[in-house]
């Protein structure tokens, strides 16, 4: 496939938005449960993430078509979604594994967290070759955050 990576734009915005409703409406049901996925929706906060972040958000197209996006906050990968669509077709293995690599030409080490109820996304992450450090007790969610690195050379 031809993949492109490019720096999210504030014309993307709009775009952006519809990928992560669908990506949260899809994907973040199995774990987060349907009343908890529509007051994230309804409440404008999933928008806000990519409003607040438009400069920090990398995106993916496919034939000019945005179909993933990630938001790094230094060495920090905040958020990575991939449309429903084009997910288990190496798309997101290569959108994680180029950024990645830029970010560790950057940094010594790159980190991410990830619900522990998330079971998919652990999987993938450890797929790709991400390691768990820690386990913590998120209370404003009563969940379990799982904490995920990557160190340049290894």
């Amino acid at each position: 496939m031809g993949f492109t990576i490019r720096k999210a734009t504030n014309n993307d915005e709009e775009c952006l938005i519809n990928l992560s409703r669908k990506t949260i409406n899809s994907n973040f049901r199995s774990f987060m449960g349907d009343e908890a996925v529509d007051a994230f929706i309804n409440s404008g906060m999933a928008d806000k993430e990519i409003t607040d972040n438009i400069t920090n958000i990398f995106v993916l197209q496919l034939n000019n078509a945005i179909i993933g996006l990630c938001i790094w906050k230094d060495n920090l990968l905040h958020l990575m979604m991939i449309d429903p669509d084009f997910q288990g077709t190496q798309a997101a293995s290569y959108f994680i594994d180029c950024i990645g690599h830029k970010k560790l030409q950057e940094y010594d080490e790159i980190l991410l967290e990830c619900f522990e109820n998330n079971m998919r996304a652990n999987a993938f992450y450890k797929k790709c070759g991400w390691i768990m450090y820690k386990k913590e007790l998120d209370a404003d969610f009563d969940w379990y955050r799982l904490f995920y690195k990557k160190q340049r050379g290894k």
